[in-house]
């Protein structure tokens, strides 16, 4: 049986990253996004994963500290007031 990698938050720093390597390796990856599944509605995870058999998975999807900001810069002015 070929590898079969499936990484959740492919879209973050560090899944891009991977993702890369693993694809400049020949690895076969399917790549999550947060528009891909929303990995806290069981139904989307299910319906995802109906259709891939990983060997491996990596989850890398996280919500940041504050899941309504929209970006990074309101985090960090958030985390100075504290």
């Amino acid at each position: 049986m070929s590898e079969h990698w499936l990484i959740t938050g492919a879209g973050g720093f560090v899944g891009r990253r991977l993702l890369e390597r693993l694809e400049q390796a020949g690895i076969a990856v399917t790549a999550w996004r947060r528009s891909d599944a929303d990995l806290t509605r069981p139904g989307d995870v299910a319906r995802a994963m109906s259709t891939i058999v990983p060997t491996h998975v990596v989850h890398l999807a996280a919500m940041p500290a504050n899941p309504h900001a929209e970006d990074w810069r309101a985090i960090a002015d958030e985390a100075a007031m504290v």
